[in-house]
């Protein structure tokens, strides 16, 4: 049995665009080899100066951690005192109520005393605006109330009748 023609023109240009191909791909990673060498040493700068951000990067995050701290004491002392005061205000509070609770009731038992002694002034007062106590009229000083209270002649100052 014989191989046919076709088949081996076939596989000879098969066989030839492979060793093309190979030898392109060679080229290709050499170039990029070199390529990539070049730019290693491109990089080394650049990693140096990530590799210096990185440490400022870790020592500004412990300062930062050390600020959160140092917040979060703030935090709880103010809160502590924002209770304490709160405490104290409604203490305040309680205090001020009973004190007016009991001013109100002792202000229900002391008004009418201070309402009786007032018209007992007034009735002295008045008693001796018009001389009942045997006082001389010029000699007595009138209190505002009588003179509010009473209407005035305008020629003898005396009340009217």
């Amino acid at each position: 049995m014989e191989i046919p023609s076709i088949w081996l023109w076939v596989s000879g240009i098969a066989f030839f665009l492979q060793s093309v191909f190979l030898v392109t791909l060679t080229v290709g990673v050499v170039k990029a080899l070199r390529l990539i060498q070049g730019l290693r040493e491109d990089v080394k700068p650049a990693l140096a100066k990530i590799e210096a951000m990185a440490d400022r990067v870790e020592t500004i995050a412990g300062k930062v951690d050390g600020i959160a701290t140092k917040v979060d004491g703030l935090v709880s002392l103010t809160q502590g005192a924002v209770e304490s005061v709160g405490t104290r205000a409604g203490s305040i509070v309680r205090s001020l109520d009973a004190g007016i609770s009991q001013a109100v009731g002792n202000s229900k038992l002391i008004a009418p005393l201070l309402t009786v002694l007032k018209a007992v002034q007034v009735a002295g007062a008045i008693k001796a605006a018009w001389g009942g106590l045997g006082f001389d009229k010029s000699k007595v000083r009138r209190s505002k109330t009588v003179e509010r209270a009473l209407p005035q002649d305008a020629t003898d100052g005396a009340p009217k009748s």
